[in-house]
């Protein structure tokens, strides 16, 4: 796995009929229950130094996938799997509007938890980067959107990141600080930071990105090398445009009803195929619905992965274990056994034709004693 990877991601919005609907529609007795499928089963993977685009026009799904991988939204379904420090660039919904320029630069820092002299260093970088100048003791809800998106784009890419989200901030900002940002996107890529860039402006995803996603409400229409990728958006922008009102309005109409009518059990199937081919059977299904529906968090094959790679490593390491011991008791048994051999060779065996001495008493306790030689 490189940086980041994403698969079957999904995100159902409510839709709130106005009053006057909602009454007809419930003398009607139908249903209102309705929802719109933002995102539809997506999947993504990046690399390490890597630029992903996504690409789409207006309300494809860019920045609500953005948001969901930069934590800031959750999922309806689906897993992101990363190690990786994020950080997101975008135009609202990101810093503190009460707060000023400045007090949003040291609030990011410390939540990153960077310590208070490299967090100088940052803080003057970010200042030096953004040149908003007097701008930074002014409260954030004065900015304009270019101003805000240089501050957030500031923060974002000075924070130590391995993985910058940039959402739809190229398109905001005038010539020469979009070419020092292009430079700091470039710069850090050379450092292995990967990146992945949302915008519905084509030109900006083949100036950065060396893949790209394009996404079509809410559905990933593909997902390649960019020039490739963005050759069929833009075809697919020339056949639009070429539309009639009327056919564009029953287009837009049909794309919106899919989205409405979308089914999350055809994801979920995608999902338990790709289970059965890693040994998953029809009894771990409890299992893998709750990990579809409820966790959403790794993808549970790569967890799967990880923990058999753990008790691996667990293995070997009691492995040498157990072989020391046994050395060990290999030796305390050759150390006995020799320790045995060199005791009987130094015990000598008494000599049958050695001669005893005994000392007789007299009957005269006076008289001499007589040494009598007695062999045995």
């Amino acid at each position: 796995m490189g940086k980041l990877q994403i698969k079957y991601i999904t995100k159902e919005m409510p839709l709130i009929t106005d009053k006057k609907a909602k009454d007809k529609k419930a003398k009607n007795k139908k249903n209102d229950d309705r929802h719109l499928w933002l995102l539809r089963g997506v999947n993504l993977d990046i690399n390490d130094g890597e630029a992903v685009g996504i690409v789409g026009a207006n309300g494809s799904g860019k920045s609500t996938l953005m948001r969901i991988i930069a934590g800031l939204d959750e999922q309806t379904t689906g897993f992101i799997t990363t190690h990786s420090r994020i950080t997101y660039a975008g135009t609202n919904g990101i810093l503190d509007p009460e707060l000023t320029g400045l007090e949003n630069i040291r609030k990011a820092i410390a939540k990153s938890e960077i310590d208070d002299f490299k967090g100088d260093h940052i803080t003057n970088a970010i200042l030096n980067f953004t040149e908003l100048g007097e701008w930074l003791y002014c409260p954030v809800k004065a900015y304009s959107t270019a101003q805000y998106a240089r501050l957030s784009m500031g923060i974002a890419m000075h924070l130590e990141p391995d993985l910058v989200l940039l959402d739809n901030v190229f398109g905001i900002l005038d010539q020469p600080f979009y070419l020092k940002a292009s430079n700091k996107v470039q710069e850090l890529k050379d450092k292995g930071v990967s990146f992945i860039i949302a915008d519905s402006k084509s030109i900006v995803i083949e100036g950065f990105c060396e893949r790209a996603l394009w996404l079509q409400y809410g559905e990933v229409q593909d997902f390649g090398p960019t020039q490739s990728v963005v050759q069929q958006y833009n075809y697919s922008l020339d056949w639009y445009n070429a539309l009639s009102r009327p056919e564009k309005n029953d287009f837009i109409a049909k794309k919106q009803q899919e989205q409405m009518d979308f089914n999350i059990d055809s994801v979920y199937e995608e999902f338990k195929i790709e289970q059965f081919r890693h040994g998953y059977t029809r009894k771990d299904e409890p299992r893998m619905r709750k990990a579809f529906f409820v966790e959403k968090g790794i993808d549970p094959v790569y967890q799967d992965q990880v923990n058999k790679g753990q008790t691996q490593k667990k293995a070997k390491r009691k492995w040498p274990k157990v072989v020391l011991m046994l050395i060990l008791l290999v030796a305390l048994l050759l150390g006995a056994g020799y320790f045995l051999a060199t005791n009987k060779r130094h015990v000598r065996k008494p000599n049958k034709q050695a001669a005893v001495e005994y000392v007789l008493p007299t009957k005269n306790a006076c008289d001499h004693s007589q040494i009598i030689n007695r062999k045995i």
